[in-house]
């Protein structure tokens, strides 16, 4: 392809662990070599030698190995010969064994982070063993130790880097069947009457275009909902704690799976039946346009109609039930604060009536959460900050002095 020679084959995994290296030959630079080997040294190393031990269903696709030294041969298979299969005899010279003496040096150009999780996953000796004939799909090319030789070859490896894409989150939704949180998102787009087509925004951004006057909410924000709650649930459901990232790299059981969708359907439910705006919109003819624009509007509207304010009470909703609310008790409590996002507190916190649109800085965000917190009765010591404190970050948000804001009324329990 263009003017790149390359041979397609297979190796076994131990062997990928023990003759290919790191692309350290692309640079002579040892400081830039050190450079490239650090980079790999992440916790996406770990999470790659995890999936090949523990997934079942594992599969990478090919590696690319750049070949550089001893006598690399090419031992062509000659069709014209052996055509008892019927090769069509264009394809002479395509079929045949690359054959190595040894003595190559093999380093990775493309993969290299797949390259580190296979010589980590070598560690768990027992484990490695198992799975250490299982073999993985090499393009070999060659590599010069010129001048020349070297800036090609370093062309090639930025060129692959550059052009790979990670999967984004909106594709993590759509198609991963491991992730237990998209497994869920996925299914309440398809069963919950307040997700159907026609009420959700399938925007592959957080939050909803100004002129969306008719989805409640977005796909993103109910896979956020799940990733907030979902590892508190299984938390305290009798299991062993779990490490939430690893989790959802490996699909759960069945059981697990319709435990955590009977949750998050009820949670749903149960934000329907606390908020009477939501029923109300649930109300509307589906064929109605605008059916959302009572709800969200230029002026504001209802706060749970915001992705940025849904999710603040939702992280709030977390920290509660990590106190040991429950959860009906929770809902309790917060459909008795303002929900309108154009009154105090959000105003100034969450929305910004001159430009007309939400503040979603992180810090924004967060006193949001904790706002909701204080205004449900909840121990704000359990979240490290005290009233007085809470008051001070607000006003510091709102660009005031302290002794100018209040905080919002508190209900009485």
């Amino acid at each position: 392809m263009g003017d790149w020679m390359y041979y397609i084959a297979v190796m076994q995994l131990k062997d990928i662990a023990e003759r290919v290296y790191f692309a350290e030959e692309v640079h002579k630079s040892k400081k830039l070599s050190d450079f490239i080997q650090r980079s790999l040294l992440t916790s996406r190393t770990e999470s790659i030698a995890e999936y090949l031990i523990q997934q079942p269903q594992r599969l990478f696709n090919s590696m690319i190995v750049g070949v550089y030294g001893g006598e690399p041969e090419w031992l062509e298979m000659n069709i014209e010969e052996q055509n008892t299969l019927n090769f069509p005899l264009s394809q002479q010279g395509l079929l045949g064994f690359l054959k190595l003496s040894g003595e190559e040096t093999l380093f990775a150009l493309d993969g290299q982070h797949r390259l580190a999780g296979i010589k980590k996953a070598t560690e768990q000796k027992s484990l490695f063993a198992q799975i250490g004939e299982e073999e993985i799909s090499v393009i070999f090319v060659g590599h010069k130790k010129t001048a020349e030789g070297f800036e090609r070859t370093r062309r090639l490896f930025t060129t692959l880097n550059r052009y790979a894409k990670p999967v984004t989150q909106a594709e993590i939704i759509a198609l991963d069947e491991d992730n237990l949180a998209a497994i869920i998102a996925r299914g309440l787009v398809e069963n919950h009457e307040l997700f159907n087509e026609e009420r959700l925004s399938f925007s592959k951004s957080s939050s909803i275009p100004k002129t969306d006057t008719n989805c409640f909410t977005t796909i993103l924000t109910i896979y956020k909902v799940a990733d907030l709650l979902l590892p508190t649930y299984l938390s305290q459901t009798q299991r062993p704690k779990i490490k939430w990232v690893k989790f959802k790299k490996i699909r759960p059981s069945n059981e697990i799976i319709t435990e955590s969708s009977d949750y998050m359907y009820s949670f749903w439910n149960m934000l329907v039946e606390f908020f009477p705006a939501l029923t109300e919109y649930l109300q509307y003819d589906q064929s109605k346009e605008d059916r959302a624009a009572k709800f969200r509007h230029r002026d504001g509207g209802h706060i749970l109609f915001r992705p940025a304010g849904l999710l603040a009470y939702v992280r709030a909703i977390k920290k509660a039930i990590e106190a040991d609310w429950r959860l009906e008790d929770i809902f309790s409590r917060l459909s008795k604060i303002e929900t309108n996002i154009a009154q105090v507190p959000w105003k100034g916190l969450l929305w910004q009536s001159g430009s007309e649109r939400m503040l979603t800085r992180p810090e924004n965000r967060k006193l949001a959460e904790r706002l909701v917190l204080y205004m449900i009765g909840f121990d704000l010591s359990k979240v490290k900050t005290t009233p007085e404190e809470l008051r001070k970050e607000y006003a510091s948000v709102l660009n005031k002095e302290t002794n100018e804001v209040t905080l919002p009324s508190q209900l009485i329990i």
